[in-house]
């Protein structure tokens, strides 16, 4: 609760957690290394580049400052279709370790979600909607919208959570894309 009365999440990382995410990735890499010297698969599938980017996925998603400015940036982007909501960043508390949300209060979607047949078609075609406009015309994109990180509001809209992790296409790709769709 801000002094302002204004209910938020603050999400904080963890003390040791960099360290062990350290100790982790030089694990993961003595076995990449020791993988690709003895087998052409490890090899063929390029671990090493798999480990690379993996590593840099791990990096981001515990800066909430590359957070806060991918919620806001995918925040935007979906401000046009009127069944989506994303949290609000509340500045000036974003930094490193630590960021504060706006409170979206819902639950998570499933099968007794309560809502009418034709609002849950309607807000399925919108999230789809969204994400077809994110992914061809931006090239920016939720990169982990599971069950876990899509809420179902009290008004009825879906609310997108967590952007510790965006996918981003080039723009031959994202052509390739439109045109697979159309």
């Amino acid at each position: 609760l801000l002094a302002t009365g204004q209910e938020v999440v603050a999400k904080v990382r963890r003390p040791g957690v960099v360290e062990q995410v350290e100790l982790d990735l030089a694990v993961l890499r003595s076995t990449v290394r020791l993988a690709v010297r003895h087998s052409e698969a490890a090899q063929r599938i390029q671990l090493e580049e798999l480990a690379d980017e993996l590593e840099l996925h791990l990096r981001a998603e515990m800066d909430f400052v590359e957070e806060a400015h991918n919620t806001e940036l995918v925040r935007a982007l979906v401000e046009p279709f009127d069944g989506l909501v994303v949290p609000r960043v509340i500045r000036p508390y974003v930094s490193e370790r630590a960021l504060v949300l706006e409170l979206i209060d819902g639950h998570k979607v499933d099968a007794g979600h309560g809502l009418e047949r034709e609002r849950a078609v309607l807000l399925a075609r919108e999230f789809f909607r969204a994400y077809v406009f994110q992914v061809v015309v931006e090239g920016v994109y939720h990169a982990d919208p599971h069950h876990g990180n899509v809420l179902l509001t009290r008004d009825g809209r879906l609310a997108l959570l967590d952007f510790g992790l965006l996918g981003r296409l080039d723009e031959d790709t994202r052509a390739g894309l439109a045109l697979l769709l159309l």
